[in-house]
């Protein structure tokens, strides 16, 4: 049989280009309906992904093809340098320098990063709590890059100006965050067995101190040691009826709704709601937050395993809600 008869016969389409353009389509809804339901974890890797393409083919066209160096000045743009003189020159690389990343191996180690960690916290406190926790620990771990790197680099250890990328210090956060949360937590690892979240936070402490000690990829490992450091203080906040995500969401809000069109008014009749039902209603969620942090604190204490069915469901429908 040939191979345009298969094709037609598996898959509806006559020839290879017909298939080609079938696994484009495909692969592009695939990632559409995982991007859209997939939740914070699922749109984190994806925008991660298409930002690292968008920065091979910028630096393809303009140092290669172009050969005029170009692709690495706009992607230089865009990262965190050190030193406080030169980020004012460029303070958005704050955020920008999370997205960017130097190679594939660079990029997939933090993709697993964000999902394994995540993936702890979106179990215990839900999903909505993920990318205020990865985006707030990378820009706290870039400026506890800047404000330390003038030190490090021009009065310690190295002379000169660096530039710092990647979404470590994001992931760092999520794992302080969850090492906090649940330090007994157990990750299943290839020929280590079951090891405790509490010694997996530890040992990424340790090789980011010797790194820096070693002045191997001292920037970055200050952005490591910052967003861990954020990542344990939202949890602390957090179990103290502190909720650091409430600003980020109520920030984000303001600008979807800046952008966002407006629809034309309505004229309603305003309706009266009894005073005794918006006090039943604090009281209950008074009631439901009380409940929530004792949760929290035991988790902390115990681990996720000791928590009651009743208690397990009580924290899965909390995350469900923002």
């Amino acid at each position: 049989m040939r191979l345009s008869d298969l094709l037609l016969l598996k898959y509806g389409v006559k020839t290879e280009l017909d298939f080609i353009d079938m696994l484009q389509r495909s692969l592009k809804e695939e990632v559409k309906h995982y991007y859209k339901y997939g939740g914070s974890i699922a749109k984190t890797i994806v925008i991660a992904v298409v930002v690292f393409v968008l920065q091979l083919l910028i630096w393809f066209i303009g140092d290669l093809v172009l050969k005029t160096g170009l692709g690495t000045l706009v992607i230089n743009f865009f990262q965190m340098p050190s030193g406080l003189n030169q980020f004012i020159k460029q303070p958005w690389s704050v955020f920008t320098y999370i997205w960017l990343h130097k190679d594939p191996f660079h990029l997939i180690f933090n993709l697993l990063g964000i999902y394994w960690f995540g993936s702890v916290l979106k179990d215990l406190i839900g999903d909505a709590k993920i990318l205020p926790i990865f985006l707030l620990g990378g820009i706290f771990g870039g400026v506890f890059y800047f404000l330390l790197s003038d030190l490090l680099f021009n009065g310690i250890f190295l002379k000169g100006t660096f530039l710092l990328m990647g979404a470590s210090g994001g992931v760092m956060a999520l794992l302080g965050a969850a090492a906090t949360l649940a330090p007994n937590y157990g990750f299943n690892l290839l020929f280590f067995g079951t090891v405790k979240l509490r010694w997996i936070a530890f040992v990424y402490i340790i090789l980011n101190v010797f790194s820096i000690i070693n002045t191997d990829n001292l920037g970055g490992s200050l952005a490591h040691i910052g967003g861990f450091i954020f990542g344990a203080l939202f949890i602390i906040a957090l179990q103290s009826g502190r909720d650091l995500s409430k600003p980020f969401y109520a920030t984000t809000d303001f600008f979807e709704q800046l952008f966002t069109k407006k629809p034309k008014m309505k004229v309603v009749q305003k309706e009266k709601k009894a005073t005794n039902v918006k006090e039943a209603t604090k009281t209950n969620e008074s009631v439901r937050q009380e409940k929530i942090d004792q949760i929290l604190d035991k988790i902390s204490k115990s681990g996720y395993d000791s928590l009651t069915k009743a208690e397990r469901d009580l924290l899965f429908n909390a995350s469900n809600k923002k």
